[in-house]
């Protein structure tokens, strides 16, 4: 990965971190609050999916996700009570609350796995 001191790798960084911790907390409360069975095993799925790709930033990222530790709890609290919110609406106002806010975290993500792939082939060339 490039320089973890180039400071748009450090954002883009955060944000991956923060995303993650928000989307845990977020489908979790909305798991919670679920209208009916339906709803809840939508949530449920979700957070599942989001466990798992938090666990797999975690441990890709080590100590320097840790780094991250005050937006990381701003992220508990805001996933949290977005997922309240989230349960109470429409299901269709639901998918497109979904879709305006995944929108938001798709260019830095974007720029880290492009970053990562060019690293990558630097690298390669590298060792041969």
């Amino acid at each position: 990965m490039a320089e973890l001191t180039d400071p748009s790798i450090r954002r883009d960084l955060r944000i991956l971190v923060v995303s993650e911790v928000g989307g845990v907390e977020l489908f979790a409360a909305a798991e919670r609050r679920a209208r009916n069975a339906y709803d809840r095993t939508m949530w449920e799925a979700l957070h599942a999916l989001e466990l798992k790709t938090r666990t797999a930033v975690y441990e890709n990222l080590g100590a320097v996700a840790e780094q991250f530790s005050v937006g990381r709890r701003a992220a508990e609290t805001v996933g949290h009570g977005s997922g309240v919110g989230l349960a109470v609406l429409p299901p269709r106002m639901q998918l497109r609350s979904l879709v305006v806010g995944t929108k938001a975290f798709l260019p830095p993500f974007v720029k880290l796995h492009r970053s990562e792939e060019h690293t990558s082939e630097l690298q390669s060339h590298h060792d041969l």
